[in-house]
Order: C-alpha cells, then sequence, then structure tokens
C-alpha cells in the first residue's frame, strides 16, 4: 500500500458522512458522492459508490486530455472490501495511485465507498 493510500484509510474512517455534489476541473458534469468536513489543500475529499467512480472513470477515458484505465481487483479482504486501482498517464510518464474501498454504515445501511481522486484531484463541492 502506498503511503497516499495508507493516509486515505486513516482519513474518514470514524467520520459522519454526508451526501454532496462534485466537480473535478477538466470534466463538465457534477457527480453525486459522499463527503465530510475534512479537505485537502482546500480541496473536496469525496466517497463514490462504485457505479459512480466507474462512470467518473468512463469520463476520463472519455476525455481526450485525460488517460485513466481502471482496474479491479476481485480479492476481498476480511471485511468484504474490494481494491480498485487507477493509472493514470500523465507528460511526465507512468504514475499509478491506489484508492481502496471501504465499508461505511450509512443509517443503518452499509454502503462501499470509493475514495476516487482523495489527496490527488482538484475536487470542488458544489453548492
Amino acid at each position: 500500500m502506498n503511503e497516499n493510500a495508507l493516509e486515505q484509510t486513516n482519513f474518514v474512517q470514524n467520520a459522519e458522512l454526508r451526501k454532496a455534489i462534485v466537480t473535478v476541473d477538466g470534466l463538465d458534469r457534477e457527480y453525486p458522492c459522499y463527503l465530510e468536513s475534512g479537505h485537502w489543500n482546500g480541496f473536496a475529499c469525496p466517497w463514490f459508490e462504485e457505479g459512480m467512480a466507474d462512470c467518473i472513470c468512463h469520463d476520463m477515458n472519455s476525455d481526450l486530455t485525460s488517460h485513466i484505465k481502471l482496474d479491479k481487483d476481485e480479492e476481498s479482504d476480511d471485511d468484504g472490501c474490494r481494491k480498485l486501482v487507477y493509472t493514470s498517464y500523465d507528460y511526465c510518464g507512468e504514475m499509478t495511485e491506489s484508492f481502496e474501498s471501504r465499508w461505511f454504515d450509512m443509517d443503518g445501511e452499509r454502503k462501499l465507498l470509493v475514495p476516487l481522486g482523495n489527496f490527488s484531484w482538484t475536487w470542488q463541492e458544489e453548492k
């Protein structure tokens, strides 16, 4: 696990999440997510349901200026969480980031959420 993934894992373990809408530079679309009150360098740190994470990845892949490939590791840890790996290729070469899904109990319902782009992408909350 890379250092950023460890920070992400510890960032919202016991936090209360709220529904929100976010945008990210380069994509002209709003994405529903869950946020907690903390930020990274002034940017939101959203958690997405897996289907929305797949949608964002598709949108990134469709954008000619962005190249993100989604690989899903189907193995589960003791909590049943799957690991999603996003690999982006930029002008400096290959950069790999790992965003691990986590289970959250939200109003008595368990949700598997993915911290896609936390601590690296410029997510903005829409008010």
